[in-house]
């Protein structure tokens, strides 16, 4: 009742709706006392005369919320949700009951409007941004593959936009410190330039019991450099590059048992580890025309990593994975779009992309795993006359995997105001994009056993496997979209749209390991390797199609009582296909991602802010999704049996039902000669049920986050003293099940949400 009376409140605020003009080819970031002006490569408006639900977080939000990266952005934007699974590996964002814990991103990232294709370069320090938009439902008319719930839009300050120089010192409890420095200049009217860094250190916040030190300790730094020249009025370029080199410990995974609810310690033998080096470059050149406005992007990411996983997350010595990847993906977005005053306005594009990735991940069963195959192979040979023993003590599964893909894209999209009648506009777009990919992969494994038969020795035998081939798919896709707005009013509409996206298809190379302990323990793999009617076998499941939805939507902004209060809601209805979901295989060939699945998702979002009194900022969010599975029936491996079962009507893993954030900051009136100003906050984040299986036997309950700080302001010196889970809320933001005792049964962990923690900052602006 309190939680409800707190947010109901917040439509009595009053708010301010802050309006300015500006150019064409610009889109206006509003917050309260806060306005951003970010060029847009595709847009022809601000995001909010579009017929789209956003969300934009500005530096009031980055400084109640302690965001540091876009795990922090979680419960601020109605219906988001970003787990922290424990290392920067991944970043899976569910947005409306649509999202990805393995492979292709369901939610698109772009920074400065460089894209970021690949989830494992999501993760990254957040020390120089400006602000970050966030749109939810399908962006694929515009932007493409894998924005089927939304886009995230991150923006760095603009040289031309500030010049001077920012120091940050960062302090705060369980022994972490950081430290950043930017720089912004100019050289005369037509050159523009930022240059800065950043170094972050976290001692760890869960300690392994069993080797006695903390699990997720980690070392973070990089740098960013951009450079800006506008030679004439028409022409601009801008050329940003970037690094980020991340060092971590990872997997602070402890036991949990599921039917009591407990928690056990982190008791791994070895230490997970993540490393990284990211880096990011790109260049924008824009003309403006007299009637038309010229965009060109073109990017390159490289990415290479290494992650160092005990995936039996115990003491015990079962068995270990590491992956290694190296990436090169190179971009290039050309648009076309209209720089004219009236009713009529297009943008027409395309789009290419080529991704090289190679994967090496090779699995290692151990001492203990190697027991437990034994166990399993005795127990299938049991009414046997042949007894097999196995001789090594460790068995090694090598893998190596070549994935590129490549795509093509041509996209318009076209708006006409005053249809009709006046404030009545129309938005109609359409993509055709066209994807290609590769694989070649190679895993292996020897091992050495002797046979008895009747307890007479027949010899050593020699157990090996080979799984080798490769195969490629194309596909083309038709994202269509439509919307209807109706503006009305100062700053107040209503619209209401239709749109289709998608995630993109692929390999799975995960399953690789399972497939060959599975052909080691299988009789007609003993002495040889793999058949050819085996790896058409293979082939076949290692192939996952693109996953498809449509959404539908209707909402509102208003600006109302003389554009004091501001009130932004929407409701959505969204009909997914060709899920791509996590299965065993046909066969017990091992887990793969088929497109096995179908579910429906529908809720409502609602954000308000305002000034009720000079000083104070209040705002709120609260978002509802109800995701449940349509049609999804899998199978689960019981024994040495494969059993179909169903979840249609379940809800969907890892999507919050309820998401909810209110925060309030005031500035005290306050002019010595010493002190400038001081401001007070306060944010409250909430979440859940989150369920965490397809059984739904596992779930999160709605739990709350609050976050204090005080900011004083000494000239050019700000002193942020600030308080993050000030009540120290205990909860899990994510849950997995891996092998337990034996390959047949399962073991619980999960990564613990982290607990109060205290800091301050210095922050220096000259």
């Amino acid at each position: 009742m309190k939680k409800f009376t707190m947010f109901s409140s917040l439509f009595l605020a009053p708010a301010l709706l802050l309006a300015e003009e500006v150019e064409t080819d610009s889109i206006k970031v509003v917050n309260i006392k806060e306005v951003v002006v970010v060029a847009s490569t595709k847009e022809n408006k601000e995001f909010a005369e579009l017929p789209v639900a956003f969300t934009s977080v500005g530096k009031t939000d980055f400084e109640q919320n302690r965001i540091v990266s876009l795990k922090n952005i979680s419960a601020i934007v109605p219906n988001l949700y970003i787990p922290d699974y424990g290392s920067r590996l991944t970043s899976a964002m569910y947005v409306r009951g649509i999202g990805s814990r393995i492979n292709s991103p369901a939610v698109g990232l772009y920074v400065d409007n460089i894209p970021y294709l690949d989830k494992s370069a999501f993760d990254f320090n957040l020390y120089d941004i400006e602000s970050i938009d966030v749109l939810r439902g399908p962006q694929g008319t515009l932007y493409g593959r894998n924005t089927m719930g939304g886009l995230v839009k991150i923006n760095t300050r603009s040289p031309f936009a500030w010049q001077g120089t920012n120091v940050k010192i960062g302090l705060a409890s369980h022994n972490n410190y950081n430290g950043s420095f930017t720089h912004y200049g100019k050289a005369g009217e037509t050159f523009a330039y930022s240059i800065g860094g950043f170094y972050d250190y976290s001692g760890g916040f869960f300690k392994n019991t069993y080797l006695d030190e903390y699990a997720d300790k980690y070392n973070n730094a990089g740098g960013r450099l951009r450079l800006m020249w506008r030679p004439t009025q028409r022409l601009h370029f801008d050329f940003s590059a970037s690094f980020d080199y991340n060092d971590q410990d990872g997997y602070a995974y402890a036991a949990f048992d599921k039917a009591t609810g407990v928690i056990g310690d982190i008791t791994s033998n070895e230490l997970g580890s993540y490393k990284r080096k990211l880096g990011n470059a790109g260049l924008n050149i824009k003309y403006i025309g007299k009637r038309f406005i010229f965009n060109s992007t073109t990017s390159y990411q490289y990415l290479d990593d290494r992650m160092f996983m005990d995936q039996d997350f115990t003491n015990r010595q079962v068995y270990t994975i590491t992956q290694s990847q190296l990436q090169h993906t190179i971009t290039e977005d050309i648009t076309l779009k209209s720089n004219t005053a009236g009713n009529f306005q297009w943008v027409a594009g395309a789009f290419a992309f080529k991704q090289w990735l190679d994967t090496d991940a090779p699995v290692c069963f151990q001492k203990d795993g190697m027991a437990m195959i034994q166990s399993m192979m005795d127990k299938a040979m049991a009414n046997s006359p042949v007894k097999v023993t196995l001789l090594d003590e460790q068995m090694p599964i090598n893998g190596t995997y070549s994935t590129p893909a490549l795509g093509a894209a041509a996209y318009m999209q076209a708006s006409y105001d005053n249809l009709f009648v006046e404030g009545l506009s129309l938005t109609a777009g359409v993509r055709m994009d066209y994807e290609k990919t590769y694989i070649d992969h190679y895993t292996s494994a020897t091992l050495r056993a002797k046979a008895e038969m009747m307890g007479k020795p027949m010899g050593e035998m020699p157990v090996n496997v080979l799984v080798e081939g490769s195969d490629d798919s194309d596909y083309f896709l038709f994202l269509p979209k439509a919307a209807l707005m109706y503006k009305f009013g100062n700053a107040s509409s209503v619209f209401a749209s239709v749109a289709r996206g998608y995630r993109s298809g692929g390999y799975n190379i995960q399953m690789f390991s399972d497939v060959v302990r599975d052909k080691l323990m299988a009789p007609p793999s003993m002495g040889g390797k793999a058949d050819a009617s085996q790896q058409v076998d293979v082939n076949d499941l290692i192939r996952y199609k693109p996953e498809y939805s449509w959404n539908y939507e209707i909402g509102t902004r208003l600006s109302l009582l003389d554009s004091r209060l501001n009130i932004d809601a929407s409701a959505f209805y969204i009909d997914i296909k060709d899920q791509q979901i996590s299965k065993f295989a046909p066969g017990s060939l091992g887990r793969i991602t088929d497109n096995s699945g179908k579910s429906r998702s529908a809720g409502a979002e609602l954000a308000v802010a305002g000034e009720p009194v000079r000083g104070l900022i209040l705002k709120g969010t609260y978002g509802f999704t109800h995701a449940t599975f349509r049609d999804y029936k899998t199978n689960e491996k019981r024994g040495n049996q494969l059993v179909e079962i169903t979840y249609d009507g379940n809800f969907v893993p890892m999507i919050p039902m309820h998401t909810f954030s209110a925060g309030a900051e005031y500035a005290i009136p306050c002019s010595t000669r010493l002190i400038d100003g001081m401001t007070v906050s306060a944010c409250y984040n909430a979440a859940g049920n989150i369920y965490y299986t397809e059984a739904n036997d596992v779930k999160q309950k709605y739990y709350g986050v609050l976050n204090l700080s005080y900011a004083m302001q000494v000239k050019k010196m700000r002193i942020n003293l600030w308080a993050a889970n000030v009540l120290n809320t205990d909860y899990y933001t994510f849950y997995f099940e891996t092998i337990g005792k034996d390959f047949t049964d399962k073991a619980g962990f999960v990564q613990q949400g982290k607990p109060i923690q205290f800091g301050i900052d210095f922050s220096f602006t000259f």
